[in-house]
């Protein structure tokens, strides 16, 4: 039969080496969900930025459509103008080269803003992308040396307890 002394150490070595294994064990999992919900922030954020991307492709599609709209209808009103009048040739010809060169500078002006919106979209994605590999690379799962470390000292230390209780000669 065993001595209450070595019961005792055991039990207290058993439930040290136990809360060890179960800090280890809970460290891993919230090392494990942090990384998750980076992952899960990350694709979230890339989602949005993807739909305001195509949100600003369409607005500038539209907005280009209506603008060659317009054009085609100043155009069309220049021609009749001019005809009704009996006016042709360079005037005429200058009259709508201008509106020309107005509509390319307006269709310019569109691709260079969505150019801009995109550009300022992507160092969007860039920063989502840097965040979130931080917070992973900041998850880190316990050191297994450290588990190894603190199960082999609550062995050694219930040992000591044994021994100093048990042998007089022990701690001397």
């Amino acid at each position: 039969m065993c001595e209450p002394v070595s019961i005792i150490s055991g039990v207290s070595a058993g439930l040290g080496i136990a809360s060890s294994v179960a800090n280890y064990s809970q460290g891993k999992k919230n090392a494990k969900a942090q990384r998750a919900a980076a992952i899960a922030e990350y694709e979230a954020n890339m989602r949005g930025l993807n739909t305001r991307g195509l949100q600003e492709l369409e607005a500038a599609a539209q907005t280009r459509l209506q603008q060659q709209r317009e054009y085609r209808a100043a155009r069309a009103q220049a021609i009749v103008a001019a005809e009704d009048a009996g006016v042709m040739g360079i005037s005429a010809d200058a009259l709508l080269n201008d509106l020309a060169l107005q509509q390319n500078e307006r269709d310019d002006a569109t691709r260079t803003n969505i150019d801009w919106v995109l550009q300022q979209l992507r160092e969007e994605q860039q920063g989502s992308a840097n965040v979130m590999q931080s917070r992973y690379n900041a998850a880190r799962n316990p050191s297994l040396g450290s588990l190894l470390i603190s199960v082999g000292g609550q062995a050694i230390g219930a040992y000591d307890k044994y021994k100093t209780r048990t042998d007089p000669n022990w701690s001397k």
